[in-house]
């Protein structure tokens, strides 16, 4: 009884006519335990004398092994398969007039014409590489516009945009830089000084904030801001809030 309930880590090798095989099932039908072989073919697996080991795959014909002692004292069982022939009962064969015969039926078969097609527009063999080819109109004449849209309308509820033609000349790629810099005051002017500053200090209605940039502008407000000069341009602002203050009568505003 104490032999029989000796396990044993059992090993070895699964072939067929063709050399060793994996994905071979290796099962224990005595203690329901199994396992597969690997890319060469080998397994591991617990076993006890007097187990059954069943050997199965899909290609193969099943086998199944008792461990005897010899094994046990081998502590190794190599196992060959024989290679399972499925047989038909019946095949049935369309009517058609292919012979079975490769090089007869090949022109017998329907010409696949979307096929036929694709393989001759797709035949660059014809096809003259150093021939030269005029410019591309839309390539070079046509140009997408380009679209900038101002940060700061959402300060006074409304919003701005450019339309900047692509061009490559230097004084216009300037031009479009100085545009740039116009559209970008009203959100400088605010990360330099804060709202408050122009609400609270300069008494400019929330509403107006936008007019009195562009009043400013008119007055060299670019050139200001370009010297970065931080007390330059509060006493630039102040004094230019006085004089549009001054030009404007506001109504309900805040």
């Amino acid at each position: 009884m104490f032999a029989q309930n000796k396990q044993l880590y059992l090993s070895g090798k699964v072939k067929d006519s063709s050399g060793f095989v994996k994905d071979i099932h290796v099962f224990n039908l005595t203690k329901k335990t199994g396992t597969f072989t690997n890319d060469y073919g080998s397994y591991n697996l617990f076993v006890s004398l007097g187990d059954t080991i069943q050997f199965t795959s899909i290609q193969h014909l099943k086998k199944q092994v008792i461990i005897s002692k010899r094994i046990m004292q081998r502590k190794r069982l190599d196992v060959y398969l024989i290679n399972n022939s499925i047989v038909l009962d019946e095949v049935f064969i369309k009517t058609t007039e292919l012979l079975g015969v490769l090089t007869s039926d090949v022109n017998k078969t329907p010409i696949d014409k979307k096929k036929e097609a694709l393989k001759k527009n797709m035949d660059l063999s014809k096809v003259d590489w150093n021939a030269s080819v005029k410019n591309d109109y839309i390539d070079e004449k046509v140009r997408p516009p380009i679209k900038n849209t101002d940060p700061t309308m959402a300060f006074i509820g409304a919003g701005a945009s450019a339309y900047i033609p692509f061009k490559y000349s230097k004084k216009l790629w300037a031009l479009r830089r100085d545009i740039a810099f116009k559209q970008d005051l009203p959100q400088i002017l605010l990360d330099k000084l804060g709202t408050d500053f122009f609400l609270k200090e300069l008494k400019i209605p929330r509403k107006k904030y936008l007019s009195f940039v562009f009043f400013c502008q008119n007055n060299n407000l670019e050139k200001v801001v370009k010297q970065d000069s931080l007390i330059t341009l509060i006493d630039y602002l102040k004094d230019e809030s006085k004089l549009y203050l001054n030009s404007y009568t506001f109504k309900n505003d805040e």
